[in-house]
This record gives structure tokens, sequence and C-alpha cells, in this order.
């Protein structure tokens, strides 16, 4: 199912012809379950039950089993450190990534597939499985700096292609081994290709072919979510096989429809903070219309980011509802 509408088919199986919804947000979900951030990282029995506790109170159309995206770049050796603000991590070398290939067996990454085999085997097909990763040039940045991987660009464009290529080969491994287990689908998170980080140029040379391996080595549809402004690169987001284009809530979502028509799936795009700290009703108009600035063409109701840890429990289920359209006056 890679089809860009195939999201959209896989999460509708439990919603009839509403629109698909869900959302990410670990700390959040982490949160409304009552488990400590330490036992999400470590704990894979504690990570799907947060999922299945959030579930049973929202009723949204997938659970990804994940708390943060870093688990990927900590087997690469960096460490991280979690604080209010967000997470810390500490780089390493490039020659890390030209001599190192880990394995699914290393660092927090059998957590997470443990997850996802036990959220598959508690959903039994009732509920889309799934789990989130970032994208080859977020990783590579996130485990070499982020300043160092923006100069690598501009200075030995060829080390980036070829790091890149290193880098997707750790990420397809890993989402085979989460399909294997259970996972119908992924998001990739990959906030470091957008045009406010490197030119549209320089995502179609670096970015665009990255993804396009990673998504073709996949037999899972995958959400691709960058942050920001990303019409100028929404085509070639569009390109990379990608089954749904997560935007942020700065786009207008029928501006995006005009420019990647009515049969690429888009994901989005309640704004968080309207999530965090506006009235359940406000959710709902929000969510309502977007549902219609998508349109005609496949849509998933997802916010324009992850949800905020502090945003209340009443807000989320307005959203889920206002795409069962139990939310309309």
């Amino acid at each position: 199912m890679n089809g860009r509408a195939g999201i959209v088919d896989l999460l509708r199986r439990s919603a009839g012809s509403a629109p698909a919804v869900f959302f990410t947000g670990g700390p959040w979900v982490g949160r409304q379950a009552g488990y400590t951030p330490e036992r999400l990282l470590t704990d894979p029995v504690a990570l799907a039950d947060a999922q299945c506790r959030v579930h049973e109170k929202v009723g949204q159309d997938a659970v990804l089993a994940y708390f943060d995206p870093l688990y990927i770049p900590e087997a690469y050796g960096c460490r991280i450190r979690f604080l209010e603000s967000g997470a810390l991590t500490s780089a390493v070398a490039l020659t890390e990534v030209e001599a190192r290939s880990p394995g699914v067996d290393e660092g927090r990454m059998p957590v997470i597939l443990e997850a996802v085999a036990r959220l598959s085997r508690w959903s039994g097909g009732s509920v889309a499985v799934g789990t989130l990763l970032e994208g080859p040039l977020t990783t590579l940045s996130r485990v070499v700096g982020t300043e160092a991987a923006l100069r690598l660009i501009i200075r030995d464009p060829s080390a980036v292609e070829s790091a890149l290529a290193r880098v997707t080969e750790v990420l397809v491994r890993f989402a085979r081994a989460a399909v294997a287990v259970g996972a119908e689908l992924l998001v990739a998170a990959d906030p470091v290709s957008s045009p406010a980080m490197i030119s549209p140029a320089m995502y179609e040379r670096f970015v665009q072919p990255a993804l396009t391996r990673f998504f073709d080595a996949i037999p899972a549809p995958v959400v691709l979510h960058v942050c920001g402004d990303t019409r100028p690169i929404l085509r070639s987001m569009a390109a990379t096989g990608a089954a749904a284009l997560s935007l942020d809530q700065c786009i207008d979502l029928s501006e995006a429809r005009g420019l990647v028509g009515a049969d690429c799936a888009l994901a989005g795009n309640v704004s968080p903070s309207t999530l965090s700290s506006a009235a359940a009703d406000a959710v709902t108009r929000e969510s309502l219309a977007a549902i219609v600035a998508a349109s005609p063409g496949p849509h998933v109701l997802m916010p324009g980011c992850g949800v905020p840890p502090e945003s209340p429990l009443e807000n989320v289920v307005a959203m889920v509802r206002a795409a069962r359209a139990e939310g309309q006056p």
C-alpha cells in the first residue's frame, strides 16, 4: 500500500467515509497515560500501554509506538538529554556515519520494535499501528550536528550524498523491521529539510533522492512531515512517493491542494497552539475548516505538528470528533 491515498484507505477502515484522523505527540500521550519519560524511553510495555490508554479515551485511527525520534541517532553514539525545553543531542564525528551502520538490535530500537509488536497484537487489525522516525537529512543532522551538516552541504556535497545514502540504509533497515513486527504505517519527520533551513534546490539534490529511496524500500505507507512554509518544495515532497504530506499550520490547505492536485493525500493542519490553549469549540471549528480546505482529495486530519504536552484531553477529543462529523453543529 504505497500509493498516496494508501494511508487514507488504511485509516478509514474504522472511520467509514469520514476523514481519517490521528496525531503525533509522544510526550502528550505519556502525560495523559500517567507515565514518566524515563519509563517510556526504556520500557516497551509502558510505551505500548500508554498508546492503548490514550486510544481508549480519544479513539483516533492510528497509534504510534514512540516517545521521541532520537533512538536512531542514539544508536550512532549520540548522547541524549531530555530537558523541560526539549531534547539535547551530543554530536559525533562524520567518520562515525562512514564507519558504522547500526543494526536494529542496538540502542533503543528494540524498545520501539517490541512496542510495535505489542500494539499490533492489541489492535488485532482494528486500529492502524505504526511508529515515527526522522528523515535522512534530519537524522544525519542529529548525528553530526545541524550546523556541521549544513556546512557540509556547501563545502563537500559529495560527502553529504554519501552520508545520506548510509543513513538511509539504517532507516530502511529499521522501518522494515518495524513492518515485520506489525507496523502498517510510518511517520517521517524531516524538519531540517524545511525551506527555512535549506533551499529548494538543495532539497531536490540531497533530500528528495534520499527520501525516494527510503519510501521505495518500505512496504508500508509513510506520512512525510516537514515544518514551516513548505510551499516552495511541496511538489518535490509529493514526488518522493510519500503516502501523505503533513503540513504545518501556517499553510492554507486549499492552496496546498492547488499546488499538488486532487490525487495527493494531505495531512493536517490544526494549530498546536489551538490544541494547547484554546477552548474545545475552537478546535472543532478549526478542524472542520481544515477538512473543507483540503477537499477535494484524500485527507488525514492531524495537528500541524505534534500535540503539545500541555494540551487538554478534551481538545484532542474535539479534533477526533470533528473528523467523525460528531462536532458539527
